[in-house]
């Protein structure tokens, strides 16, 4: 079936990249950097992971302080960089810099543009001292034939990804109160049934 083909695939690229932030986690320049950001430090950590970024074939790999403002980013020479942005209150990095792993599927507040993110807490002595992301693009899925309708689902029933774009952010039941109340940025608002965080779920492919 297409449906499963489909999901077979997308399965595979988020499972792809989900060592990726472990790994940079794991590196000593990013611990470094998070530790104690002089520009020095700053720099080594951006040309790092601009290198990662373009070997790695994803979106945006950045670095994020315990107090949610990003201190380096692999897209740092761009007018659209991360850099100085706050993502306090995004989930994926709630959930990381609590310990777990943050997987989230969103708009970007500075990009304004979709993606599935991936996150992991940065470790140095045992102490959580940051938050180490991946941004994947994953709307390579729009460009699929519409005439086999297919769209991907969070397990709210949110639509995040369809062949057929007008479907894209609604959702195929009826949301919880507590579920309702973010958006797509993961920013608190009052929202209708239609609009919706995508937060810590596994994807579904629907035919």
């Amino acid at each position: 079936m297409r449906a499963d083909r489909t999901a077979s695939a997308l399965k595979s690229t988020l499972e792809r990249h989900e060592l990726l932030p472990y790994l940079l986690a794991e590196h000593p320049i990013v611990q470094d950097v998070l530790l104690n950001p002089t520009p020095a430090k700053v720099k080594r950590a951006n040309l790092y992971l601009e290198d990662l970024n373009r070997h790695a074939r994803v979106t945006v790999t950045y670095i994020i302080p315990v107090d949610g403002n990003c201190v380096a980013a692999s897209n740092w020479q761009g007018p659209g960089s991360f850099i100085g942005a706050d993502y306090l209150f995004r989930p994926y990095f709630v959930n990381a810099i609590k310990g777990g792993v943050g997987r989230f599927f969103g708009i970007g507040t500075i990009s304004q543009a979709p993606g599935y993110y991936i996150s992991q807490p940065v470790r140095r002595d045992g102490k959580i001292v940051g938050v180490a992301v991946v941004k994947l693009d994953l709307e390579w899925f729009q460009g699929m034939d519409a005439s086999e309708p297919l769209v991907v689902t969070d397990d709210h029933g949110v639509t995040f990804l369809s062949s057929v774009p007008a479907w894209k952010y609604h959702t195929i039941r009826p949301l919880s109160g507590q579920v309702a109340r973010f958006d797509l940025s993961g920013t608190p608002v009052c929202a209708t049934a239609d609009r919706a965080a995508v937060g810590d779920d596994r994807a579904h492919a629907r035919r």
